[in-house]
């Protein structure tokens, strides 16, 4: 399969796992074209919410940190329609494990009707690129079947269950790509984007 070269790496870090109940709070992405980035855009998202310890652990983010930020006026709405803008516009965008995490959370950010949802989740998953499931497909030799999408091919290798760990830092690790103790949005995006070319551009 051939992967394109201008795409969007993007991540969120939020307040907890569910995108039904939880949200996004910090937002990075890159515009990559032909290999290089060409843009790079970090914004905190001030939903006004607590983040639970547990949450801010992880990722070290605070509301005090996102009420104290230049970002905490903007609508974050507005924020994740600049995102948008960057995907709608490229070959393909990237995510690691983003097929039932960030995907969820981006489409839940917007009070959009169920009538237009479907078609606008239906045309992101289209060419979407989970970097997350091909390590895993790799590693439990789960080849993507001739009559299978991406995304489909994404969502059974994700769903299937098996020992193999395939988060970040062991995809990162399994390439030779350094990893940091960080686990901010912009960390994971540059992490994600060496991965891709790794293993999807042989870069």
């Amino acid at each position: 399969m051939t992967y394109p070269k201008n795409i969007v790496v993007w991540d969120f870090e939020t307040t907890g796992l569910d995108p039904f109940v939880h949200k996004p709070i910090e937002a990075a992405w890159v515009v990559v074209k032909d290999g290089c980035v060409i843009k790079a855009r970090r914004y905190f998202l001030n939903y006004h919410v607590d983040i639970p310890e547990k949450a801010a652990a992880i990722h070290g983010i605070t509301r005090q940190m996102i009420e104290g930020s230049e970002d905490a006026s903007s609508d974050p709405k507005v924020i994740l329609g600049l995102l948008l803008e960057d995907i709608n516009a490229s070959e393909a965008h990237v995510t690691h494990n983003g097929t039932y995490f960030d995907l969820l959370f981006l489409l839940n950010a917007f009070d959009t009707p169920d009538d237009l949802r479907k078609p606008m989740e239906a045309a992101m998953r289209a060419n979407h690129v989970d970097t997350a499931a091909i390590f895993k497909g790799r590693g439990i030799r789960a080849a993507k079947r001739p009559e299978e999408t991406l995304e489909a091919y994404s969502r059974r290798v994700l769903k299937t269950h098996h020992t193999f760990k395939f988060n970040l830092r062991a995809a990162c690790e399994a390439h030779g790509i350094p990893v940091g103790n960080t686990h901010r949005a912009m960390d994971d995006v540059m992490l994600t984007h060496a991965l891709y070319s790794k293993m999807c551009l042989k870069v």
